[in-house]
């Protein structure tokens, strides 16, 4: 099933940690990120329509106070890299909140670019 996304994702610099609360394991890394969701790298398949309470490891920068942004997410799709030993596994946000919206806000501000940017750096 195709889901419509009415925001952009945009790409990270820093493929950010993001671990599996109920565990603390590592579910993979950060790879793109939106308003409604996000993408992670993983080594290992998740279940599909399964809500995770995730830990998103921020930047420890002054542009952060927080060390962690926790979020719950549903994992929706998956699909080989290009890497074979990476998979892909889309995931919408099911529950955020206003303090939390704006640290989201603010990391794709600060690190995430647009795939137009990706495309002006390709033509220099």
């Amino acid at each position: 099933m195709q889901i419509q996304r009415s925001s952009e994702r945009r790409k990270v610099f820093y493929y950010l940690l993001v671990e599996n609360l109920e565990n603390n394991q590592p579910l993979g890394r950060l790879g793109d990120i939106s308003e409604q969701g996000v993408m992670l790298l993983s080594s290992h398949a998740l279940p599909l329509e399964t809500r995770f309470e995730v830990a998103v490891h921020l930047p420890q920068t002054s542009s952060f106070l927080e060390k962690t942004l926790e979020l719950t997410v549903e994992t929706r799709w998956q699909k080989q890299d290009v890497n074979p030993d990476i998979l892909c596994i889309g995931c919408q946000l099911i529950e955020a909140g206003k303090e939390k919206e704006d640290v989201l806000e603010k990391l794709i501000e600060y690190y995430g670019f647009s795939e137009g940017y990706k495309e002006f750096r390709q033509s220099q």
